[in-house]
């Protein structure tokens, strides 16, 4: 199944890449997906863990039990913790970084 959406994703980004149809140029606009886009480094670091942490804090919760409720759950926690970490600390270490050579 992951394939699947590996698939799908990749060829909205060929698409996009390569041609600027009026839908994908609407959907990549949306201020909620270039948040996400924004975020997506603490997002890809934060969401292995989050899993582990709830299953850590109630092996018996909803959020275990249940995969969509869990989904939600897992999502909405790493959104945060991402946003978070964003503004916490990547925005001002990028600050930071045009005063320095490469």
């Amino acid at each position: 199944m992951q394939l699947v959406w590996v698939l799908f994703f990749g060829s909205l980004i060929v698409k996009a890449s390569f041609n600027t149809s009026r839908i994908l140029q609407t959907v990549f606009e949306n201020r909620m997906v270039s948040y996400l886009g924004k975020i997506s480094y603490g997002i890809y670091i934060i969401h292995l863990f989050i899993p582990t942490l709830f299953y850590n804090l109630d092996p018996n919760s909803i959020f275990i039990q249940n995969k969509y409720v869990g989904f939600i759950g897992f999502f909405s926690v790493t959104v945060l913790l991402a946003s978070v970490s964003w503004h916490l600390f990547e925005k001002p270490i990028l600050k930071i970084k045009k005063h320095f050579e490469y």
